[in-house]
């Protein structure tokens, strides 16, 4: 039994009935690496809509973050002369069918003056199979580097990473119309019609920490809100906040790309304009639900609403006709 559900039978057990509006959620999600496999049969018994699956992973995307690992800095060569070797990453050319990057020396001395800069190493990327082609013969720090690439494009094609999980998180999180209650985020108040998302997530994140590669836990927290005075003026703060920030730099970029439009810089297209009406809109519909939730009127918030509506129809009003 968690400690939300003890609380609930305490209160039973007491002859206490409290209403709960919800609960704030926290949580923590380590890196990790899981094939696509492992992850839908997680969405399935946790209960989480497939919608929030990732797409499948890019090979190109494998490569790029494969190749990161190549580079380490201020290896010791020669300790008289204070010589340091840096292997370095850098992009050779990229089209639809092929990726070229090389591995670089970099020799320096004590001063990080540059004594000798070569490529040593291309690695090429073709038809979803990686090419090590050594260029120069190679100190061993390089070889090593190489066959570190090697191994992890390995693992990076076949496997998500905790990123990946952290965004599957907080795509859930976002679908359940969350409030952030701290200035700097990552604690977030919850409806409680959406218990079951939170669960879910609950279960999805114990799941992943079988996953681990740092050790450490994967793990989401719950607490509930009673429906009191003190927790209502909390949400309501918190929610004027959130959409007092969002909705100031949505008009930002709105005001940007009017600018831009009426001095000729970038067209202002149908779909754009309908993409920010939608965006306008998602803040309308938090707080109309947030309203009907609380049975108050948000009179910031929707401030806030009538600004931004007025933005969006700006941009609609500079679309572009063909």
């Amino acid at each position: 039994m968690t400690d939300v559900e003890k609380l609930v039978a305490i209160q039973k057990a007491n002859g206490v009935e409290l209403d709960f509006l919800g609960h704030l959620v926290w949580y923590s999600v380590t890196d990790c690496r899981i094939k696509r496999e492992d992850l839908q049969a997680i969405f399935t018994a946790a209960g989480i809509d497939e919608k929030h699956l990732p797409a499948p992973i890019n090979v190109r995307d494998a490569f790029r973050r494969a190749t990161k690992i190549g580079e380490v800095r201020l290896i010791a060569l020669d300790a008289k002369e204070s010589k340091f070797l840096n292997v370095m990453v850098r992009d050779v050319s990229m089209n639809q069918d092929r990726i070229v990057r090389q591995l670089v020396r970099e020799v320096v001395d004590g001063k990080n003056v540059q004594l000798e800069y070569k490529p040593v190493c291309d690695i090429i990327l073709q038809g979803g199979d990686l090419h090590v082609i050594p260029k120069e013969d190679m100190h061993k720090e390089e070889r090593a580097a190489a066959r570190a690439i090697m191994e992890q494009f390995e693992i990076e094609k076949e496997n998500y990473n905790g990123r990946t999980c952290r965004d599957i998180v907080w795509s859930v999180i976002r679908s359940c119309k969350p409030v952030s209650v701290r200035p700097s985020g990552g604690v977030y108040f919850i409806p409680a019609e959406f218990e079951a998302q939170v669960r879910s997530l609950q279960s999805f994140t114990e799941e992943i920490t079988k996953y681990s590669i740092t050790g450490y836990k994967s793990r989401m927290w719950r607490v509930p809100v009673v429906d009191a005075e003190e927790q209502r003026t909390m949400i309501e703060e918190s929610l004027d906040d959130q959409v007092q920030s969002e909705v100031n730099s949505l008009i930002a970029e709105m005001t940007r790309l009017i600018k831009d439009a009426r001095e000729g810089k970038k067209k202002i297209t149908d779909h754009i304009a309908r993409q920010y009406i939608d965006r306008a809109k998602g803040f309308a519909d938090l707080v109309n639900n947030y309203r009907k939730m609380l049975d108050t009127q948000l009179a910031a918030s929707e401030a806030h609403l009538e600004l931004v509506m007025a933005q969006a129809m700006q941009v609609l009003e500079n679309v572009e006709v063909a």
